[in-house]
């Protein structure tokens, strides 16, 4: 029993550290997860507001 949360808590350590690199070290486009479509909201005149 004790071997299982030994595990669980380093898979949730490595989450984090992960979850917070991602977050504020790494950069934006790194994970490729950043799409940016043409016409979208914020940008001038594009009619959403």
């Amino acid at each position: 029993m004790e071997v299982i949360q030994a595990v669980l808590v380093y898979l949730t350590l490595g989450y984090a550290v992960f979850f917070l690199a991602k977050k504020y070290i790494l950069p934006k486009g790194f994970f490729g997860l950043k799409k940016e479509s043409k016409g979208s909201c914020g940008q001038d005149n594009c009619g959403c507001h």
